[in-house]
């Protein structure tokens, strides 16, 4: 018992040893002196939780100094004078007036290009219309023509004639702005016909042989591989 005791006193010792042996080295080393004891003694006086509250509430306290010295500012400065605030209130109403009138414009003018743009639609709408009932007239016409004895003999007379011969009867016909009956005997042909036929309007006219292998492709018929590939332009 009395062996523990006497390890317990020379344990103290030691550690009292190191701990002032660590101040000396702090005192030495210029990192401690009385001004820091006396900080390190208040801080360790204070718990944590009331480090908190001092700090919270010194915080509450410069807020409310703060707007107290807010408020003596304000009410340090002259007050507006009643004209020259009526004044201002006019002013600003102005301005907002004017805002007013000009947002009303943009919106008139906004209005306006929208009604021009939908008349532009309906006039477009209507002319495609238009475009497609003549043109499904025209093919009813075309239809109806290629199906008369009158056609037919006048499509057997052209390819019972040469080449050149037929393209010639088929340029006299461009020529007077007949294109479209030029088309259906065309489409009407038997494709060794037309092949040569077309072949010949490529010597001549490749621009025009391309107009009508173009047509031809519009009215479903598919034109011979060597008059489409020379009728490129």
């Amino acid at each position: 018992m009395k062996s523990l005791a006497t390890a317990a006193i020379v344990l103290a010792f030691i550690n009292l040893f190191g701990v002032v042996s660590f101040v000396g080295m702090l005192w030495a080393t210029d990192r401690l002196d009385v001004a820091r004891l006396r900080q390190i003694k208040d801080l360790l006086a204070e718990t944590v939780p009331e480090q908190n509250r001092r700090l919270e509430a010194d915080k509450a306290a410069q807020a409310e100094a703060d707007k107290k010295a807010a408020e003596a500012l304000k009410m340090s400065e002259p007050p507006e004078p009643a004209a020259e605030k009526i004044e201002r209130q006019k002013m600003n109403d102005e301005l907002a007036r004017q805002n007013l009138e000009r947002l009303r414009d943009e919106l008139r003018q906004l209005r306006a290009e929208v009604d021009r743009r939908q008349a532009q639609i309906d006039t477009q709408k209507q002319q495609l219309a238009d475009r497609e009932k003549r043109f499904e007239q025209r093919k009813a016409d075309v239809s109806k023509a290629a199906e008369t004895e009158q056609f037919k003999a006048a499509l057997a007379a052209l390819e019972a004639q040469q080449p050149a011969d037929g393209r010639k009867v088929l340029q006299a016909l461009i020529d007077t702005g007949q294109l479209d009956q030029v088309i259906t005997y065309l489409a009407a042909m038997a494709e060794k016909s037309r092949s040569r036929i077309l072949g010949e309007f490529i010597k001549t006219d490749d621009r025009l042989a391309a107009q009508l292998l173009e047509q031809l492709r519009t009215r479903g018929v598919e034109a011979p591989p060597a008059a489409a590939s020379a009728g490129r332009p």
